[in-house]
């Protein structure tokens, strides 16, 4: 839940509303060890970073699937992390996460 006033009053509903959403996505949740992030209640981020824009990428690939143990998915999760490095995707992750940003707010 967002207290709605109290967000608007310190003009930070953006910022909660981004954060909430990433969280219902599966994202931490006001996690410390995650930086730079939304996630992390320490940052004075309002939309999406890099790191986050991976780690979405990584929870919604195709090759991880429910019911996988540790071991299982720390190996697909580094084949994942291989291919994006391969694809140029951890190193533009800031400028993609910007672009979605800007695509988003041109529609």
């Amino acid at each position: 839940m967002i207290p709605v006033d109290h967000a608007m009053r310190y003009g930070l509903l953006p910022a909660c509303v981004v954060e909430e959403l990433t969280q219902a996505m599966g994202l931490p949740n006001d996690s410390d060890w995650v930086n730079p992030s939304v996630a992390n209640d320490k940052s004075i981020l309002d939309l999406l970073t890099g790191l986050d824009y991976l780690m979405l990428k990584i929870l919604y690939d195709k090759r991880l699937v429910v019911g996988l143990d540790v071991g299982q998915s720390s190996a697909i999760v580094d084949t994942i992390l291989f291919d994006f490095e391969q694809q140029n995707l951890i190193k533009n992750s800031v400028l993609k996460s910007r672009e979605l940003r800007l695509s988003k707010q041109l529609e």
